[in-house]
């Protein structure tokens, strides 16, 4: 099981590298700050997609008795990884949010 401490120095590295990028230390607005984080919010929801699809086609290989699932759990595992990063971004948004 993955460590909340490290998951949340993860999201307070992305804090910090947030703030540095973009010369601000909180949001301007919470308008602002709804933005951003929905943005962060699509992105992973798109990598979710992404998750979903290679899931159905390699449970459709897996049916038909199919040997070449590699791929697809790699695909899975990419989207996955893009989806956790998405995600961090999100908490970031959010704790820059409520600074």
């Amino acid at each position: 099981m993955t460590d909340k401490y490290k998951i949340n120095e993860l999201i307070a590295e992305e804090l910090t590298a947030m703030c540095i990028k973009h010369k601000q230390k909180k949001f301007n607005s919470s308008h602002e700050a709804y933005a951003v984080t929905l943005e962060e919010v699509e992105e992973a929801q798109d990598e979710f997609k992404g998750i979903e699809v290679n899931m159905h086609y390699l449970w459709s290989i897996i049916k038909d008795d199919g040997k070449d699932t590699k791929k697809y759990f790699s695909d899975v595992r990419s989207f996955a990884l893009h989806a956790i990063q998405e995600l961090i971004q999100v908490c970031a948004c959010c704790d820059k949010a409520v600074k």
